[in-house]
């Protein structure tokens, strides 16, 4: 227990005839951590920090200002000792979001996201000073700068700047927020969905222009591609979770890849079946002989891999007939034909839901397959085509039957 009343002794010369929660005594924070005992009455903490009158509720302790002292005693401050006195108006952007980053972020699930979002938050809105995003003003301005984006992209930064600016508001460093239904609104209506399909004929397309670059020229990423690209079509993972893959979380006894919850986006474990006879089963069987600690999807060896964007580039612009060079100084030259063909390496998890749904999983079990926390996020997988509808429809209601 964080919160507690210390007059657990009914009658004992201390004014306490109730010796629970009903009494008026004060409450107190008591926290055990590492070994190292915390106590504190919570009037003492809250009022150097900003409260306005005394706490009377347990309620009220535990939701405004235990969290505080908790990430106090964690980050290794003294709590008894008074915050020193935050001047608001010489607070820049970029020093908020270096205390979003130490105090919020790390209890996020996607934390490279949020620090890559905050990352072009800070390169345009950093050296403002933190009450100037009060106003709507510089974050329209900020929205015009990113105008050559897409729009999905540009409102995921502003939900970003929108939670931020909320965490300010709530910790007083900022007056107000300018997201509102009649300020800045963001509106995810008109953002395009991705209806990028694979269709055998590309798939093959692309193990073919494996065997291509298995070549000592390429370091023989074609041998360690082709895998990765059957395992992302037949289990539908992210990059991450399958580069994450180990030889012991392949149940053999029941065919499927355990995705665990530490190296899965939403941080919940999931199992993704796979055909016994099927492609796959043959790649994993021919893993076999390394330790149950190697990665399926790794090296030639089991030894883990971080990214392999280079060698997916080259994938695409052979399989499409295109020059694959590059410039040791400027990296991909034929940037252009990779925005033409616009084949990104999650179409692939697209794909695979899109099969799944052809071959007559529902709506609930594709969620469940892909480790999606909302049917809403599943439903923009799923790229139907009208020819796709007709033959539903002509099947389901019997067109053409005599």
């Amino acid at each position: 227990m964080s919160v507690r009343k210390i007059c657990t002794a009914k009658g004992a010369g201390k004014g306490c005839p109730y010796g629970d929660h009903r009494c008026s005594h004060p409450w107190w924070f008591d926290v055990m951590y590492r070994g190292i005992r915390h106590r504190m009455p919570v009037n003492e903490y809250a009022l150097q920090r900003g409260a306005t009158e005394p706490v009377r509720t347990k309620q009220e302790a535990e939701k405004r200002w235990e969290p505080r002292f908790l990430a106090d005693v964690v980050a290794g401050r003294d709590p008894r000792v008074p915050p020193a006195p935050a001047d608001p108006a010489a607070l820049t952007f970029g020093g908020c979001v270096d205390l979003y980053l130490k105090s919020h972020v790390p209890q996020l699930k996607g934390q490279k996201s949020a620090e890559s979002a905050l990352n072009i938050l800070r390169t345009h809105l950093g050296e403002l000073p933190l009450t100037m995003l009060e106003r709507p003003e510089p974050i329209e301005d900020f929205r015009r700068a990113l105008k050559d984006r897409k729009l999905a992209t540009v409102n995921r930064y502003l939900a970003r700047l929108r939670h931020l600016l909320g965490w300010a508001h709530a910790r007083e460093l900022i007056a107000r927020t300018p997201f509102g239904r009649y300020s800045i609104v963001v509106s995810t209506k008109r953002e395009s969905q991705r209806a990028r399909r694979i269709y055998p004929a590309e798939e093959l397309a692309l193990l073919q222009a494996c065997d291509t670059i298995d070549t000592a020229e390429h370091w023989h990423a074609g041998r360690e591609m082709r895998p990765r690209i059957i395992a992302a079509l037949d289990l539908g993972v992210r990059r991450g979770e399958m580069l994450a893959l180990r030889n012991r979380d392949v149940d053999w006894t029941k065919h499927r890849a355990i995705i665990r919850g530490e190296t899965a986006k939403s941080a919940k474990p999931r199992a993704v079946p796979f055909d016994p006879k099927g492609r796959l089963a043959t790649i994993l069987e021919g893993r076999r002989f390394l330790k149950p600690e190697k990665y399926v999807f790794g090296s030639a060896t089991g030894e883990p891999v971080a990214n392999f964007r280079t060698a997916w580039e080259t994938l695409v612009l052979l399989a499409h007939g295109e020059s694959s060079e590059r410039d040791k100084r400027k990296g991909r030259v034929n940037t252009e034909a990779l925005k033409r063909i616009d084949l990104r390496w999650h179409d692939l998890r697209h794909e695979s839901a899109c099969r799944w749904r052809e071959r007559g999983l529902d709506l609930r079990e594709i969620q469940l397959l892909l480790g999606h926390s909302s049917l809403l996020v599943t439903q923009r997988y799923l790229n139907v085509t009208d020819d796709e509808l007709t033959d539903a429809m002509t099947a389901k209601l019997g067109w053409g039957k005599a």
